[in-house]
């Protein structure tokens, strides 16, 4: 009789070492699933944040050729950064949405692009196609204010970046502590057993 007890006793133990295993492991997956969601997620940001930053550098150098007499060329590569920044801006709006800071930063990139750099552009084409004797040295006026606001919207850019590189960063070295507890457990319950 002693002995069935003793064997029920450990079978039981055992079951309960088991599920206890069983749930830990479990648990620290579905953590680890949802921190590698979370680095898809980051990175997706950093390359937009990175394609909108290109997007603006090409429509500052389109401005340029269109100012030095290469209109067609100009004109076409400030399509093409449009055709860059328009799904980026759009997907860091809906992304950053949930980030106060980040998407605080990216909405005064935004608000630099519609006002001061598009308004920059806007002044160049209507100064490069008047009659006006000074109009290279008008252009040049807008080309720095144009120049000066692109800086300021890059280095924004760069502060989402390296943000969503921390994030990063982080997720990965607490999935990697996520991993490490589980292979303990596991380790723990064979040698239980």
């Amino acid at each position: 009789m002693k002995i069935k007890r003793k064997l029920l006793l450990s079978y039981l133990l055992i079951i309960a070492l088991f599920v206890a295993a069983g749930a830990t492991i479990t648990y620290d997956s579905t953590k680890m699933a949802d921190l590698q969601n979370n680095v898809k997620k980051q990175m997706e940001i950093n390359n937009n944040a990175y394609a909108f930053q290109s997007g603006l550098d090409q429509k500052q150098f389109g401005t340029l050729m269109y100012s030095t007499d290469n209109t067609a060329q100009g004109e076409q590569i400030i399509v093409n950064s449009a055709n860059i920044m328009v799904p980026a801006e759009s997907f860091l709006q809906t992304a950053l949405a949930s980030d106060v800071a980040l998407s605080g930063e990216f909405n005064q990139v935004v608000q630099l692009d519609s006002n001061q750099i598009n308004g920059a552009i806007s002044q160049v084409y209507s100064i490069y196609i008047s009659n006006d004797t000074n109009k290279y040295e008008d252009i040049w006026g807008q080309l720095t204010t144009l120049m000066s606001a692109v800086a300021q919207a890059d280095n924004k850019l760069s502060d989402v970046r390296n943000a969503t590189l921390a994030n990063v960063e982080t997720a990965t070295k607490e999935a990697q502590n996520y991993a490490n507890f589980s292979l303990a457990v596991a380790v723990s319950f064979i040698a239980a057993i």
